[in-house]
C-alpha cells in the first residue's frame, strides 16, 4: 500500500518543481557485507555475518532567489534501508525550510543537524562501513527535533552556529509517561564556533539536553551536557583531526548497549539508580590519499573510566580503533574495506571486532 502511494504522490508533487528547474534530487546508495563479533559479556560473544545498509539516503532540496540578497531554501532528506531491514519515516534525516541572507547568515526551521554533525567536526568518523562507526560522534547526538538554527556568515575565518530544539517529546511518549504540558519539555541547546586559517581548523561545541529522559519511567538523569573541542588539518593529500570531549549524563552507542550496562552493574554501578555518569573521551582520525584513486583511513578512540557522585567506576574505560582502504571506481562510486576492534578495561566483557566490505554510490 505504501509503495502505491509513493508511486502516485511523488511524481505529481515533483512535476511543477521540475518545470521550474529548482529541485535537486540527491542521495547515496550504500551497502556492504560485515562479519562482526558484537559487544558481549565474557564468553557470550557471537559472530554475526550479513549484508547491511550503510546509511543510504535520498533527498530533495531547492533554492529560490527572492531578490535583495535574500533566498528561500528547503530540504527534505530521508533514510532508506536497501537491505530491507527497516522501514524509515519520510524526512527522517535533516529536513527544513529557511532563509539565506547575503552577509547576515542562514536561518532554518525543522529537523536539524547539530553543529557537530553539520560541520567538518563530523569527519572524526572517516570510515563509512557502518559496523565501525566511531563511538565518539554519538555523544552529542546528530539531529534536533522542532528546531530553529542560525549559522553566521564567515567573518575572517570565524563562524558561529546556534541551534535550539523545544519540546521534543512526541504525543505517544507523553501519553506513555503520563505527562501533560508543560511537563513535556525536552529542550536541546547547541552552540558551535569554528575557525579556519588556510588548511588548519579549530572548533568548539557545547550541547545541553534539558529534560531528555523525562518521558522514561526509570530514574534516569533529567539534564545532560557535553563540551567538545577539535583541531584539524585539511590538505590536498592528507586530513587529520584530534578531538576531546567531556560531559555528564549523555548516552552513546556503547553506553546504551545492554551487555555494557550489565558489565557496569558488575562493577558496582546501576545506571537506573546511580545517577548520571561523567565521561571523558578522546579521538584521533586521519585520511591519506594514495594517488588519484586510493585512500587510507583510520581512527583511534579512548574512553576513560566513568565517574559518578559516588566516585570512579574502575575499569569502565574502553579503546576503539579501526582502519580502512577506499578505492574510487569513479567520482561517484567507490569501494571500502575496513577492520576494527573494541577492547575494554573490564574483564567482564569480551573484545568486539570485525571486518567489512562496502560499495558506495552518490547521485
Amino acid at each position: 500500500m505504501k509503495a502505491k502511494q509513493w508511486s502516485l504522490v511523488v511524481p505529481f508533487c515533483m512535476l511543477p518543481a521540475f518545470a521550474q528547474a529548482e529541485v535537486e534530487i540527491y542521495g547515496r546508495i550504500n551497502a556492504g557485507f560485515d562479519s562482526v563479533k558484537e559487544i558481549a559479556l565474557k564468553g557470550q560473544g557471537q559472530r554475526i555475518n550479513g549484508v547491511n545498509d550503510n546509511t543510504s539516503r535520498i533527498g530533495f532540496r531547492g533554492k529560490e532567489n527572492l531578490g535583495n540578497g535574500l533566498a528561500a531554501i528547503w530540504q527534505v532528506e530521508s533514510r532508506i534501508e536497501i537491505d530491507g531491514s527497516k522501514e524509515r519515516a519520510w524526512a527522517s534525516r535533516q529536513s527544513f525550510i529557511g532563509l539565506e541572507t547575503a552577509g547576515y547568515g542562514v536561518f532554518k526551521l525543522g529537523y536539524l543537524d547539530n553543529f557537530g554533525k553539520e560541520s567538518w567536526m563530523d569527519d572524526i568518523d572517516p570510515i563509512k562501513v557502518k559496523a565501525f562507526e566511531n563511538n565518539f560522534v554519538r555523544v552529542t547526538g546528530e539531529r534536533v527535533k522542532n528546531a530553529v538554527s542560525y549559522y553566521s556568515p564567515n567573518w575572517y575565518g570565524w563562524e558561529l552556529a546556534l541551534t535550539y530544539g523545544t519540546s521534543e517529546l512526541d504525543h505517544k511518549q507523553m501519553e506513555d509517561a503520563g505527562l501533560k504540558h508543560p511537563d513535556n519539555a525536552q529542550h536541546t541547546y547547541d552552540v558551535g564556533i569554528s575557525y579556519q586559517y588556510g588548511p588548519y581548523l579549530a572548533a568548539y561545541e557545547y550541547t545541553k539536553f534539558e529534560g531528555q529522559n523525562r518521558h522514561k519511567k526509570a530514574a534516569l538523569p533529567v539534564n545532560a551536557h557535553n563540551h567538545r573541542v577539535q583541531f584539524g588539518y585539511d590538505g590536498d593529500a592528507a586530513f587529520w583531526t584530534v578531538a576531546y570531549q567531556q560531559g555528564e549524563g549523555v548516552s552513546t552507542a556503547l553506553y546504551e548497549d545492554g551487555d555494557f550496562k550489565d558489565a557496569l552493574k558488575m562493577l558496582g554501578w546501576d545506571y537506573k539508580k546511580g545517577g548520571p555518569a561523567k565521561y571523558r573521551e578522546m579521538s584521533v582520525a586521519s585520511e591519506y590519499k594514495l594517488g588519484k584513486k586510493m585512500r587510507l583511513k583510520a581512527y583511534v578512540t579512548k574512553g576513560w573510566d566513568l565517574k559518578t557522585d559516588q566516585g570512579t567506576i574502575s575499569d569502565s574505560g574502553y579503546l576503539q580503533y579501526a582502519a580502512a582502504v577506499r578505492y574510487d571506481l569513479s567520482k561517484r562510486t567507490n569501494l571500502e574495506l575496513a577492520a576494527g576492534q573494541w577492547s575494554f578495561d573490564t574483564d567482564h566483557l569480551d573484545k568486539a571486532n570485525g571486518v567489512g566490505f562496502g560499495i558506495f554510490h552518490k547521485f
